[in-house]
């Protein structure tokens, strides 16, 4: 993991004694600004105040109520690591978007998970409700979640972020993925199976989707409800 271009802050919330070796000196050495907080007051504080790019939680050494300072933490819309123990907190209830990581772990590991947290340094990055897809990249997040893409994929899902809630035909979506200029109906069974690959990764339930849909006998749509005359043919 790069260091930032610039410093950014982390919220690190620790416990008052510590069960595990803090992260934050290797946190400062890859150039963050580390915000250090002991309990749940200052945490939220901190959280609103200085607005940092994401928190860290090393709930491991927490003696409140972790599942609720995360969901106050999430309420503010930060990303949320949670440090938890080997073998405890298995039956907490973690608050959507929140990235569980157990100890023992390496400083790799740790930072590939501190990556998914931050925002987009670089490239194009198009923006759909939860959805952020850097361009340049080939990468897709939902949430916390990231996923790199294939550059057929990519080139797909270009293509209907930048036409949210417009109904775009198969031969439209296929002559500007695939550059082929076709009538032919059995050349549209590769744009399924890579709209199919996308649902995987874009929709709660593939198998019932509400973001990438079927308008039938034309074609597909993201997003929001279909624009009037929005058909791309």
């Amino acid at each position: 993991m790069a260091k930032p271009a610039s410093p950014v802050s982390i919220l690190l919330i620790e416990g008052r004694r510590q069960t595990g070796a803090t992260v934050a000196p290797a946190l400062e050495k890859k150039g963050f600004r580390v915000l250090r907080v002991t309990s749940y007051k200052d945490a939220l504080g901190r959280a609103k105040s200085q607005r940092p790019v994401a928190v860290v939680f090393d709930s491991s050494s927490w003696r409140g109520d972790c599942s609720r300072l995360c969901a106050s933490l999430r309420d503010v819309d930060l990303p949320v690591l949670v440090l938890v123990a080997e073998r405890g907190m298995s039956q907490v209830k973690w608050p959507e978007g929140v990235i569980t990581l157990a100890r023992p772990f390496t400083p790799r590991k740790f930072f590939n998970c501190v990556a998914r947290l931050l925002p987009e340094q670089d490239g194009d990055v198009l923006r759909l409700s939860d959805l952020r897809f850097n361009v340049q990249h080939r990468r897709v997040r939902k949430g916390t979640a990231d996923y790199r893409l294939t550059p057929m994929q990519a080139r797909l899902l270009e293509v209907f972020m930048r036409h949210p809630g417009e109904t775009l035909s198969r031969h439209y979506l296929i002559k500007q993925v695939w550059k082929w200029n076709t009538e032919d109906l059995n050349d549209t069974r590769t744009l399924d199976v890579h709209v199919r690959w996308l649902r995987q990764i874009i929709e709660d339930d593939p198998n019932a989707p509400v973001r990438l849909t079927t308008v039938r006998g034309v074609g597909y749509r993201l997003g929001f409800p279909e624009k009037p005359g929005g058909i791309a043919k």
